[in-house]
């Protein structure tokens, strides 16, 4: 039944494979965003995804903490990285975004907005101006 999956769910949270991580702590949110014990389960899991090479894996991860807003603040520190570090435009305003939904972004992330106003791509720059 339900508890069967959410068990099974919640112990994939800790497999050796990364993305089976990151996955798992996605299946939890989108059961229960406000469940506390699955946010505690899911935001450093998703930090760790903002460290994976691939592109894809940051973004999902981005946008899972986007939906979670404030209440996946405590990986506000990884998210400001990524609006300064990745080499991917659209990934850094994504990271803008994720830290104003979190309600997280303070005066330090201002010269990572403001060089998203030199993006090539107008939907990076128009993120700069959160």
């Amino acid at each position: 039944g339900m508890k069967d999956s959410i068990k099974t769910i919640t112990n994939l949270v800790e497999d050796e494979d990364p993305l089976v991580r990151l996955a798992s702590a996605w299946a939890l949110l989108q059961l229960d965003p406000s469940n506390p014990d699955y946010i505690a389960l899911a935001v450093p899991r998703l930090r760790q995804a903002l460290e994976r090479p691939d592109p894809r894996v940051r973004r999902q991860a981005l946008e899972t903490l986007r939906q979670l807003g404030p209440a996946g603040s405590a990986a506000a520190d990884s998210v400001a990285e990524r609006l300064t570090q990745d080499d991917v435009p659209a990934l850094r305003a994504l990271a803008a975004a994720v830290l104003v939904d979190q309600q997280a972004l303070k005066p330090s992330h201002i010269p990572g907005c403001v060089a998203l106003l030199e993006a090539e791509e107008p939907a990076v720059r128009r993120a700069g101006l959160y």
